[in-house]
């Protein structure tokens, strides 16, 4: 098999340095003849007992050449992948999350819109720095504690609260704390200043009737008339 090129080593210089002037140019003869051409001339012995080292080298360059033209044919051996490369994808990945909180903060923006107001009582501390009066508060103090208030399940209103404490009156560092104090330690539940008004006058007529009260005996005059106004109990 003809070829343009071939590999010469350095064991086959080795070889030349161990012959005559004579037997080194046809051993250099015989390798070029094998080398281009593929064939083996006719030589000495001791340069076909040196050919026989000499020609697998050869033989194993040209099928490694061969191969590698082959390979080249086919579109070659697959690029490997650079280190640059690997780098791109988690890059690719910041992009997608850095995206993704943005379009999620246009859903958190809608949702904040129907926060219910318990939320927002949660997140307001009723805790002073110190006691101070009701009255003293700030109005998103009063406001905040009376939303607390009407959303509790208890029958004190804030009205009544208001008025109790500032009748005492009474100073809290946290007046959340202490409404719910007040309601916890009552044994009934807390009952309005109108409905004690009219739990007051109710017993009132009450204990003139069971006492047998005669409201003529009181105008000094029998004969004068009166209208009398008569008391259902029930």
């Amino acid at each position: 098999m003809k070829s343009d090129t071939f590999v010469v080593l350095s064991s086959m210089l080795e070889s030349a340095k161990c012959l005559d002037d004579s037997l080194r140019n046809e051993l250099c003869y015989v390798i070029m003849e094998y080398g281009f051409n593929g064939e083996l001339v006719e030589s000495s012995p001791i340069i076909k007992a040196i050919m026989m080292s000499i020609i697998p080298n050869i033989n194993s360059s040209k099928s490694r050449y061969k191969a590698s033209v082959d390979n080249g044919k086919l579109g070659g051996r697959p690029p490997k992948h650079k280190p640059n490369d690997n780098l791109d994808k988690p890059n690719d990945n910041l992009e997608e999350t850095k995206t993704k909180p943005n379009s999620n903060l246009d859903k958190d923006k809608d949702k904040d819109k129907d926060v219910d107001k318990d939320k927002v009582i949660k997140q307001f501390t009723f805790s002073l720095t110190t006691s101070k009066l009701l009255s003293s508060t700030s109005k998103e103090y009063q406001t905040n504690l009376q939303e607390y208030i009407n959303t509790s399940n208890h029958s004190m209103s804030y009205e009544d609260f208001y008025t109790q404490c500032e009748m005492k009156p009474y100073k809290y560092k946290n007046f959340k704390m202490a409404y719910d104090t007040w309601n916890k330690n009552s044994k009934q539940p807390m009952k309005s200043f109108k409905q004690q008004d009219k739990e007051k006058a109710s017993n009132t007529v009450d204990t003139y009737m069971n006492n047998n009260f005669n409201i003529r005996n009181h105008l000094g005059s029998s004969e004068q008339e009166v209208e009398v106004i008569s008391y259902d109990r029930n």
